[in-house]
């Protein structure tokens, strides 16, 4: 039996061989396989070096080698079965470097490569930072350490100018990155100093910086080290030397800093700074001084300067919180400019609702409610110092065992684009609804969504100026009802136009908050208009108490909106006031209601955006306009010409301004509507002239109801 077993085990290796044999000599291998995860062939690195990892598969053993090798030092490869990791050095040079890597795997005709690029951005200029970044010793003999720090593996020095500085001696512990310095004891009553330049490091990245060295002279004197002190905002606490060559000296510091001296040292004292609650550099003086009476007085001065804090700002991710009637936890988001915030609910509502800090996160906390109506807390957050301090409230509500609903938002704002916001509601409500009036739905779209309990806001994108509409969410069959407003704007810069339903209507020349709001001047002026300012209304200047006199109504220099409604006070307003009555019915054609005469500051602050300045500020003749404002001019003429405008008449006669020559004779005149008749002392409205070339401009009244031809070109507000 064990005779036939070893026959068929040897009969078996045989035929096994065979096969292999038949393999190799047929030729037969496998073709190679090699891959690399992912399809990134260039990996980049910072100047600092670092590691990526590549998952590698092959059929074969393969390796992985830099090439070219001679060039390639800095760049290290780690292979193992299945991954490849690329570690580059540190970058000591200013240039970009690059290299490759080769992959290979098989041998011989069968064989397969592989080349990833390595590039590694360039280093920092070298330099070199000491601490202290100066040294002082006293007369004594003594030693002193100065840290640097460096990414230069090697440094050197020499004293300035080559100079032979006997009384110090430099020794280098570059295993620790410290120079130690040994002065002599120095005999002569004055100080003397010397400057170490220190040299490092690679390539053509090189540095060369200096250290400062002092020793006091042998004679009475107290110096602090160092003798400024510059700290940030948040403050801190800084190590003070005090180099004395007196008995006894005094400390004198108070205000915002103290200095205390270090417990088991000699003149080794702790600067403290408070914390700079003010958005101003400050500075203050530490008096270092012999006792009162003591001869001679030595005196010597520390400074301390700190910089100035940042504003006080926070705010929340969630201005409302809100609870079922089972209470739980609710984390909210603060941002502060001050890393310091903090947060307290009000003595009323802390029997239930309660909160903790963590980090940038409040959390807030609500127990089970067993109240029929909805109870509320305000959490009061705040952060700052002194006159520089901010606030903001975030209120919770919780809702009780009657049917009640609260949104997590009064107020939602939509970007220009209309985007989707989403509003949670909080209920304890099976059914809730809402309803947007139908006029505003052609903007703007809501979407309840009742298994997640939120809507979702969004609108068509705005075209000009701001809108809102108020959106009622209530139970059913309830009195239970909330208003939601929601507001959308377009946010304007100067210089942009001003476009409604697709017209281009004015140029935008003044803003404010942020865009959202503003003033235009029109692109059109309405030219050749047989029209009067006033008609039929009496005003006797002699006689201003006669109960039949309206008097000068528009008065605004600054504000032509409140000159108009000044108009509209008077009964049938329109009639005695022809050229206000043409601007306000230009509101009914165009949909977008604010077209007014503007008021004479409303005229030198538009042409001052054009200008670049104000020609003349106080109506006086100013002066001529330079070339560069009269290209400006120009510039402006032909955006409002492309859009469809007529350009501002700027200077009369100059054909190369005027595009209709009608009325020439007064063109430079801005809103130049008027009679000349000067019958009587019928005296309304109170306007004025202004004169585009120059800036002058005066105020006028108007005499006689004759009418004048001329033009108008309307300011809207937005």
């Amino acid at each position: 039996m064990k005779t036939k077993y070893l026959f068929f085990s040897v009969l078996f290796v045989f035929i096994v061989w065979g096969i292999v044999a038949c393999k190799d000599d047929d030729g037969l291998d496998m073709p190679v396989e090699l891959t690399i995860g992912g399809n990134q062939t260039t990996f980049e690195f910072p100047a600092m070096g670092g590691e990526q990892k590549l998952a590698m598969k092959s059929n074969y053993p393969w390796g992985a080698e830099m090439s070219p090798l001679e060039d390639s030092v800095w760049c290290k490869l780690k292979v193992s079965e299945k991954e490849l990791v690329i570690s580059p050095l540190q970058n000591l040079d200013t240039l970009v470097r690059s290299s490759r890597v080769k992959i290979f795997s098989g041998e011989g005709e069968n064989m397969k490569t592989l080349y990833l690029d390595v590039v590694q951005k360039a280093g920092d200029k070298m330099s070199i930072m000491f601490s202290p970044e100066k040294v002082v010793f006293s007369p004594k003999e003594e030693t002193r350490e100065v840290m640097y720090m460096t990414f230069s593996p090697e440094i050197e020095y020499k004293w300035r100018g080559d100079t032979l500085v006997d009384w110090i001696t430099v020794q280098l512990d570059a295993e620790n990155s410290k120079l130690l310095l040994t002065s002599e004891f120095n005999e002569l009553l004055t100080a003397r100093r010397a400057t170490l330049e220190v040299s490092g490091g690679v390539g053509g990245n090189r540095f060369t910086d200096t250290l400062a060295i002092e020793q006091m002279g042998n004679e009475p004197m107290i110096v602090a080290n160092p003798d400024t002190v510059r700290i940030d905002a948040a403050g801190g606490t800084v190590d003070i030397e005090v180099l004395s060559t007196v008995e006894k000296y005094n400390v004198n510091a108070g205000g915002w800093v103290k200095m205390e001296p270090k417990e088991g040292e000699t003149d080794k004292y702790l600067l403290s700074v408070e914390a700079n609650p003010t958005l101003n550099e400050r500075s203050i003086g530490i008096l270092l001084s012999t006792p009162y009476g003591a001869t001679p007085f030595v005196n010597g001065r520390l400074t301390v300067i700190q910089e100035g804090s940042v504003l006080a700002k926070i705010s929340t991710d969630q201005e409302k919180v809100n609870f079922k009637t089972e209470g739980g936890e609710i984390t909210v988001k603060v941002n502060s400019s001050w890393e310091n915030w903090k947060a307290e609910v009000n003595e009323e509502a802390q029997e239930w609702c309660s909160i903790s800090t963590e980090g940038d996160v409040l959390k807030v906390n609500a127990t089970v409610s067993e109240l029929e109506t909805d109870r509320t807390a305000t959490i009061t957050l705040s952060t700052g110092a002194a006159s520089n301090t901010a606030s903001c409230e975030v209120v919770v509500t919780q809702l009780g065992t009657k049917p009640s609903l609260v949104l997590s938002t009064d107020r939602v704002t939509l970007n220009e684009a209309g985007d989707e916001v989403i509003v949670k509601v909080s209920t304890n409500a099976k059914l809730w609804g809402m309803t947007l009036p139908e006029s505003e739905d052609k903007w703007c779209t809501v979407i309840q969504d009742d298994i997640n309990n939120q809507i979702k806001i969004s609108a068509t994108p705005a075209e000009a100026g701001s809108r809102s509409v108020e959106l009622i969410v209530e139970i059913p069959q309830t009195d239970v009802k909330v208003k939601l407003t929601i507001i959308q704007s377009k946010y304007y810069k100067v210089g942009d136009l001003y476009v409604v339903n697709g017209e281009p209507l004015g140029l935008v020349y003044e803003i404010s908050d942020g865009g959202a709001h503003g003033k235009v001047v029109a692109l059109k002026a309405h030219r050749d208009l047989n029209l009067w300012y006033r008609t039929g209304l009496p005003y006797d200047e002699i006689h201003p108490e006669d109960p039949n006199n309206v008097g000068v109504i528009a008065r605004s220099e600054t504000d032509g909106q409140e000159n108009m409604k000044a108009y509209k006070q008077i009964p049938d307003w329109k009639t005695h006031y022809p050229v206000a009555a043409y601007v306000s019915d230009l509101n009914d054609g165009n949909g977008n209601p604010g077209w007014y005469l503007p008021a004479i500051k409303e005229v030198q602050a538009m042409v001052g955006w054009i200008d670049g300045e104000v020609l003349s500020p106080d109506g006086e003749a100013g002066q001529e306009p330079s070339e560069a404002m009269k290209e400006k001019r120009k510039a402006i003429n032909q955006l409002i010409v492309d859009n469809g405008g007529n350009e501002f008449y700027f200077y009369g006669y100059d054909v190369s301004f005027i595009i209709d020559q009608t009325n020439a004779w007064e063109a430079d005149y801005f809103n130049r509507i008027y009679t000349s008749t000067e019958t009587d002392y019928q005296v309304h409205p109170m306007v004025f002239k202004f004169y585009l070339r120059n800036g002058w401009w005066e105020n006028m009244h108007i005499y006689g109801d004759l009418a004048s031809y001329g033009e108008i070109r309307p300011f809207l507000a937005f």
